[in-house]
């Protein structure tokens, strides 16, 4: 049913022109290198660390220590690719301009640079490792992750991260601010799950490796948001399917979907309910808060207002 209604809410668009990137080929090179290289291979080192924790290869304080770094390195990149794509703040939304671009590029390689920092630290603590999942993530995945940030080209200036289409997503549909600000709360909220409970790993009798497992699966899916809704990616594919596709990644449980996993979150944290995981079980809802807000956002249409059009396509909507 879900499937359904957003096929006939975008179906409203009688002819959908693809919307062209506003960065440069190279430039959108660089940011799909970030979401594959960078992200997807931090996301194997999670996945590395899911089995290990399972069946509890080597020992725990080099498994929490290296959940832990790999989390934050993650955030930096999660925030540096952020930045590149002009995400701004919702709450303080301040139009981005040409002359405050530069500083905000600038600022998206100091996010990476500190995830580097945290990679040698996540490689350092598995140093020791004997597990075949933990020598994989030191050997392999994380080595991988921070040669790929590295490779990243600075030179360029990312100067046009924003769509054709803005301040829409596709058509009419979507408000790239709004959608780009709540997709941002979304894994920041979930960098606080893993944070919140990894702090206490050990001392509580927790589903530690599901938590791990559906955070990195979110991380990918909302990475790949941030990259999609700049209409960056998937070449070939036309901007409307890719975004009727990621909407269903965000919703539908019949693909494990994000929303799945903020289920499989709360599951994980309330197998021993304990009052120091209040803060932690409630990060849940705000990530999920602002999935779900990100969702909504895009699907709008910014430019219809109620006042002058309350029964066409704002019927029910406060326009700006």
């Amino acid at each position: 049913m879900f499937a359904l209604v957003m096929t006939l809410l975008f179906l409203v668009l009688v002819a959908v022109t693809p919307a062209q990137a506003a960065f440069t080929t190279a430039e959108a090179a660089q940011i799909e290198h970030i979401r594959v290289s960078v992200v997807g291979r931090l996301g194997s080192a999670f996945q590395a660390y899911y089995v290990a924790l399972a069946q509890n290869q080597d020992t725990l304080v080099m498994r929490q220590k290296a959940v832990l770094h790999t989390n934050a390195a993650t955030d930096r990149v999660l925030r540096g690719l952020s930045k590149l794509v002009d995400v701004v703040s919702h709450v303080n939304f301040q139009e981005p301009t040409p002359a405050t671009r530069p500083a905000r590029v600038a600022a998206a390689w100091d996010e990476f640079d500190l995830a580097v920092m945290y990679l040698d630290r996540a490689i350092a603590s598995l140093a020791g490792a004997t597990g075949v999942n933990l020598r994989a993530a030191h050997d392999t995945w994380l080595p991988l992750a921070r040669t790929a940030i590295l490779q990243t080209n600075r030179n360029l200036g990312y100067l046009e991260p924003r769509p054709k289409a803005y301040p829409m997503i596709v058509g009419p549909h979507g408000d790239y601010d709004f959608t780009q600000a709540y997709l941002a709360r979304a894994w920041a909220y979930n960098v606080d799950i893993v944070n919140g409970a990894f702090s206490r790993y050990g001392l509580f009798t927790l589903n530690y490796p599901e938590i791990v497992r559906a955070s990195y699966l979110n991380y990918l899916v909302f990475a790949d948001g941030l990259v999609l809704m700049a209409d960056v990616g998937q070449a070939g594919t036309d901007q409307f399917w890719r975004v009727l596709n990621y909407t269903r990644r965000l919703t539908d449980p019949d693909v494990g979907s994000a929303a799945s996993r903020y289920h499989a979150l709360l599951a994980a944290l309330t197998v021993t309910p304990h009052a120091e995981l209040r803060g932690t079980i409630g990060r849940v809802g705000e990530s999920w808060k602002f999935m779900d807000a990100a969702l909504w956002n895009i699907l709008v249409f910014p430019n219809c207002n109620q006042s002058s059009d309350p029964q066409g396509c704002a019927a029910g909507q406060v326009g700006p």
